[in-house]
């Protein structure tokens, strides 16, 4: 029976706007490459690497498995929403950069590696991504032999170097309550995962949810 796949009709336009803003904004700052600068550097490196995000995301939603379960649950989804969607609400908290060269080139570099660990935790998943907890197919290779959600924490590392650059009292509040629905959402993705697959619960005495030796 054919069923119609509700997150591909509503994410992909969005995750698709997002796209094609991003490459407009990386053609515009590449206008004004030289003089050639460390900071215009990891800029443009940092914007290729949203390009690629995007890019990954539309083609893994237009591409991606059936789900096996889904999560029926208004707050555990809103919640997998809102942490979703939260991270591109912190940047306009704050419009301000710091002067410090050496802070603005630290939090970049935490910006390039956060995006890093996320595309890597992305190419991985591969047609398994869902926003919402949703089981596929139980994925152990890549970053995912190390954590159970490196996807997320990417995510959460990108948002740590945003704010070191932009930072101010409502980004870092918004920071602890992203944290916040990513450690719910996690919670509530692997008790789907667990019902669902008999080796989850040793695959997950192995790893770590987010932080390797720690948590």
């Amino acid at each position: 029976m054919f069923k119609i796949d509700w997150g591909k009709i509503l994410v992909i336009p969005i995750f698709t706007l997002l796209l094609v803003i991003n490459i407009y904004g990386f053609l515009e700052k590449s206008k004004v490459f030289f003089p050639v600068a460390s900071l215009k550097v990891i800029e443009l490196i940092h914007q290729s690497l949203v390009i690629g995000f995007y890019g990954l995301l539309v083609l893994l939603y237009v591409f991606r498995h059936r789900a096996k379960s889904t999560s029926t649950s208004l707050a555990v989804n809103t919640a997998a929403l809102s942490a979703t969607f939260l991270p591109f609400l912190i940047p306009l908290l704050n419009q301000k950069r710091l002067e410090d060269p050496s802070v603005l080139i630290a939090g970049d570099l935490i910006i390039l590696f956060g995006m890093g660990l996320t595309i890597y935790a992305l190419l991985t998943l591969g047609r398994n991504l869902s926003i919402i907890p949703q089981a596929r197919n139980l994925i152990q290779n890549g970053p995912y032999r190390l954590i159970r959600h490196p996807l997320y924490a990417g995510e959460l590392i990108s948002v740590l170097g945003l704010i070191l650059v932009h930072h101010n009292a409502s980004q870092v509040a918004a920071f602890f309550l992203l944290i916040g629905l990513q450690t719910y959402r996690a919670f509530q993705e692997e008790r789907l995962l667990s019902r669902m697959f008999a080796e989850y619960e040793s695959y997950s005495l192995k790893t770590y949810r987010f932080l390797p030796g720690v948590f």
